[in-house]
C-alpha cells in the first residue's frame, strides 16, 4: 500500500480499552503456555517492558504495511528492547492478523506458520508481551517473547559461586588426567590458590586478560608475593567457559595448557575463578597456578 502524500501513516487504533487489552494478553499467554507445557518448556510470564516492545513492533509493522506492497520487513534489535527497559539475551517476535478468540488464533498461527510459532516454544524464553491494534478493519496482534541477559546469567553466577567446590572439582579433574598419563597427583596449595584467585579478580576488575599484567608482573612474581618459594611454576588461563568441564576441555585441547596440567615436575596447584556481570555482559575468568617448591 503506498504511503499517503502527506507522508503520515495511520498507526493501529487500539481494539479495546486497557483493562480488556490486559485480558486479551492473558488469554494469548495462556494459549501459548499450554503449548509450551505440552512441549516441556516453562511457561512465560507477562512483562510490561515487553508489552512496550510489542507496541513498538506493531508500529513498525504497520509502517511497513503502509509503505510497501511487498510484505512486512519489520524487525527488532537490541536497542529497541533496551529503550523499553529490557536487556535481552534472546527473543522471538510474531505478528498475527485474524478475527477470533486468542486460543483459536494461536492454533491457526501454529498450523499456518509452524516455524514462526516454534520460536515461542524455545525453552530459554521467560517473558511475554503483546500489543494489539487494527489495520484495514482487521485486528492485528504483535507478540514478543524474550529472556533477559540477567535471567540468563544468574544461574551461571549461582552455579559458579562456591569457589571451594569449584576448586575441588578442578583438582579432581586435573588429577584424573594426570593418573591416566601415569603422572603423580597434585596437591591443592593455599598460597597458589591465593595467587590464582587474586589474579582472576584483578583481571576482571582492571579489564585485561593475559599472563603478563599491564604493570608487567608475571606468574612467578605473583606466586612469590604469596610466600610460595617456587623452583618451577606455570599458569593456565581461560576466558568464557561457564562450567568446570568446559574449562578443562578447553585446556586439554590446547597443547601448551595440556602440557602444564600433565607436567610431572609440578607438585602443587591452586585455582582461581572470577565471575562478574558488567554492563549486561558476563565475564568469566579461570586461572590455574602450578608450582614446585625450591628445596
Amino acid at each position: 500500500m503506498p504511503c499517503p502524500q502527506d507522508s503520515r501513516v495511520a498507526l493501529p487504533e487500539p481494539v479495546k480499552g486497557p483493562a480488556e487489552s490486559v485480558l486479551t494478553a492473558r488469554a494469548f499467554l495462556k494459549a501459548i503456555n499450554e503449548v509450551r507445557r505440552a512441549e516441556g518448556s516453562a511457561p512465560l510470564e507477562p512483562s510490561k517492558a515487553l508489552t512496550r516492545v510489542a507496541e513498538l513492533y506493531l508500529e513498525k509493522a504497520v509502517l511497513d504495511l503502509a509503505m510497501t506492497d511487498v510484505g512486512i520487513e519489520a524487525g527488532l534489535d537490541r536497542d529497541d528492547f533496551q529503550a523499553s527497559g529490557y536487556d535481552p539475551h534472546q527473543w522471538a517476535v510474531g505478528l498475527v492478523s485474524l478475527i477470533g478468540e486468542p486460543a483459536e488464533i494461536i492454533a491457526f498461527w501454529r498450523q499456518t506458520d509452524p516455524q514462526g510459532f516454534e520460536a515461542f516454544l524455545e525453552p530459554g524464553l521467560r517473558d511475554f508481551g503483546l500489543a494489539e491494534g487494527v489495520w484495514s478493519s482487521q485486528p492485528v496482534y504483535a507478540l514478543v517473547g524474550a529472556v533477559s541477559r540477567a535471567q540468563t546469567h544468574q544461574p551461571i553466577i549461582d552455579r559458579l559461586s562456591d569457589l571451594e567446590a569449584i576448586s575441588r572439582q578442578l583438582l579432581d579433574r586435573v588429577n584424573e588426567k594426570r593418573r591416566r598419563r601415569g603422572v603423580g597427583e597434585l596437591r591443592l596449595s593455599r598460597r597458589l590458590t591465593s595467587a590464582a584467585q587474586g589474579y582472576a579478580d584483578r583481571m576482571v576488575e582492571e579489564g585485561f586478560y593475559g599472563h603478563v599484567s599491564p604493570s608487567g608482573d608475571t606468574v612467578l612474581q605473583r606466586v612469590e608475593a604469596t610466600g610460595y618459594r617456587p623452583g618451577y611454576t606455570g599458569e593456565n588461563l581461560a576466558s568464557g567457559p561457564d562450567t568446570v568441564a568446559a574449562a578443562m576441555d578447553g585446556w586439554m585441547a590446547s597443547r601448551g595448557h595440556r602440557r602444564n596440567i600433565l607436567n610431572s615436575r609440578f607438585r602443587d596447584v591452586g585455582f582461581g575463578l572470577s565471575v562478574r556481570r558488567t554492563d549486561g555482559e558476563l565475564t568469566i575468568l579461570w586461572v590455574q597456578c602450578f608450582g614446585t617448591r625450591r628445596p
